[in-house]
């Protein structure tokens, strides 16, 4: 069994005379016990302290996954607020971290804060895709709906039907003729796709991109992971 309060004892001792490499060392026993599961109230706060002094060191990569670790039980553990924190001071430490917004969306999702949830996600999913990563960015889309969809489910569907429409090449005129039920104006079906574009700005390429590609491979791939299977995606001719 561990000693936890001599441990910490002593990397204090070691933080004081400045020998920080050792400090570390021995912080690190009390949370390979941590993650072994020696303690059933693990002190989360030691996360930080190790990663601060990791910084310290300017072993930055390896702080960032201490800092990480620490939002995770913090957000587990219900403490959003201590893990909004950590998550802003690994942006102040490794500004270009992109998963630290898709934590942040989804810590701000539990605590009700669906403005700055959207936003989080949406600076996730835009990392993701500009880095080549679509699927990623798509899925990560998809999980922000899922967590507003009960609410907004009349927007929701919505804005399913409105993409997926859009895939086809369709156009507001089109979605007011097709779902006069959703869209009862193609004014209606024009704000709904204003506002896709307007979060999504790089959507409509994609779009593009998707259906010369279907062109090519005979089927249309939509961001929810259906596939649509036709001879010519702009005729829609279907393969039966």
């Amino acid at each position: 069994m561990v000693n936890v309060a001599a441990l910490k004892k002593k990397a204090a001792d070691f933080e004081l005379k400045k020998q920080f490499d050792k400090a570390i060392a021995t912080y690190q026993e009390i949370l390979a016990a941590y993650d072994a599961g020696a303690e059933d109230s693990p002190d989360v706060g030691l996360y930080n302290r190790v990663g601060d002094l990791l910084v310290r060191i300017g072993n930055v990569p390896e702080a960032v996954t201490m800092y990480e670790r620490a939002v995770d039980l913090y957000e587990s553990g219900g403490f959003f607020n201590n893990a909004i924190a950590l998550c802003n001071k690994i942006l102040r430490t490794s500004p270009g971290r992109a998963v630290v917004y898709y934590k942040l969306g989804r810590i701000s999702a539990a605590k009700g804060f669906k403005g700055e949830a959207k936003q989080n996600f949406l600076e996730y999913a835009e990392r993701m895709r500009n880095v080549g990563d679509t699927t990623e960015s798509f899925r990560a889309l998809k999980e922000f709906v899922e967590l507003v969809k009960k609410e907004h489910k009349k927007l929701y569907n919505q804005f399913k039907t409105a993409v997926y429409l859009l895939l086809y090449g369709g156009d507001p005129y089109l979605m007011h003729m097709t779902n006069p039920e959703q869209f009862p104006s193609k004014a209606d079906a024009q704000q709904i796709q204003d506002k896709i574009f307007g979060m999504m700005p790089a959507l409509k390429a994609w779009q593009d991109q998707t259906r010369e590609q279907a062109k090519k491979e005979g089927e249309l791939r939509s961001p929810w992971g259906y596939r649509h299977h036709f001879y010519d995606v702009y005729t829609f001719k279907r393969d039966r």
